[in-house]
């Protein structure tokens, strides 16, 4: 962080290193100089939105992604039902800290550490 000043804003893809991330820009105190957005709803991620450090939260719904794919699965296994389509979308939803607290009981996990 301290080698491109010229940085303004970062990505994550996993949750893992939208923490790691968020310590890295900490550490550097690019807080607030440098905008974050995380992905995956975790106590780890809902802090670092909470304090500032983050910005928004990319939520992919891997509650929903599990469901689709467990029941387009059983359905073709056990009723020989093909899906519609090869592909299957779910909805990722951008978080902000205004509208955390609606999606606070929908978190992955209690912490991406286990």
């Amino acid at each position: 962080m301290t080698q491109y000043p010229e940085i303004q804003a970062t990505f994550s893809v996993s949750a893992r290193l939208s923490v790691l991330l968020a310590e890295i820009v900490a550490q550097a105190n690019r807080s607030g100089q440098i905008r974050i957005i995380a992905s995956d709803l975790f106590n780890e991620t809902i802090h670092n939105i909470e304090n500032g450090l983050v910005q928004n939260i990319i939520y992919k719904n891997p509650t929903r992604q599990a469901y689709l794919a467990t029941k387009i699965m059983g359905d073709y296994i056990l009723r020989g039902i093909t899906p519609h389509s090869d592909i299957q979308y779910v909805e990722s939803r951008v978080i902000f800290k205004s509208n955390l607290e609606y999606y606070k009981g929908e978190k992955d996990n209690e912490s991406i550490y286990g």
